[in-house]
């Protein structure tokens, strides 16, 4: 099926579209794009894993699971604002 050439157009100016930054830059390396959510990760877990290392269990369990959760609200949001629509799969996650 022959499709016109502005629709051929649309079609991959749309695909970019959704693989573009806030900024309109075009994405090639999903890595990249994902590296403050490993960074924030990384922090959290090794912020932890100090605490752990230098008070007892129960201040432990409180202020990683202050940690923990922070991160998780803060992965969701950072994740959530390169989604092209509203409703994800992993909205309907966070919400669980």
């Amino acid at each position: 099926m022959q499709y016109p050439a502005s629709m051929l157009e649309n079609r991959i100016l749309e695909s970019k579209r959704l693989a573009a930054w806030p900024g309109g830059k075009v994405s090639r390396l999903p890595v990249i794009r994902r590296l403050p959510s490993l960074l924030l990760h990384t922090l959290v877990v090794g912020s932890v894993i100090l605490i752990w290392a230098c008070f007892s269990p129960g201040t432990t369990l409180f202020w990683g699971g202050i940690l923990v959760a922070a991160g998780y609200v803060s992965i969701g949001v950072i994740e959530a604002r390169y989604s092209p629509i509203l409703i994800t799969p992993l909205s309907f996650y966070f919400l669980w």
